[in-house]
């Protein structure tokens, strides 16, 4: 080894072998970082999906209870409804048509007199 090109190698070696350890060490680093990070985020997906299962088992069980009702109600029930729904509104409508007329006729009333 007296030789100074095996020692240059000889030294070179070295320095990459020292350079790759370290690029290995730091390769680790960053991957037992990212492993973190994904166990995280991990964490997180699962604790969204957790909630979103509960929320839509919520909705489920609010549209099950909705077409129960549906369903205890016969149709001709609630075709029953709807028509006293109809009605009712129908008159509403009258009352508020004569009502509109009867000021009509007493605006025309009050509009003569201020003619006159």
């Amino acid at each position: 080894m007296s030789d100074p090109v095996l020692q240059a190698i000889a030294s070179i070696s070295q320095e990459v072998g020292k350079q790759l350890s370290e690029f290995r060490t730091e390769i680790r680093q960053e991957i037992s970082s990212i492993k973190n990070e994904l166990s995280d985020v991990k964490t997180e997906l699962t604790k969204e999906i957790s909630e979103v299962k509960t929320e839509l088992s919520s909705v489920k069980k609010t549209m099950n209870e909705r077409f129960d009702r549906l369903e205890k109600n016969e149709p001709q029930e609630v075709l029953a409804m709807l028509k006293h729904n109809k009605k009712s509104q129908d008159q509403d409508r009258r009352y508020v048509d004569i009502k509109l007329s009867d000021l009509d006729r007493r605006l025309t009333t009050i509009e003569e007199r201020i003619e006159n």
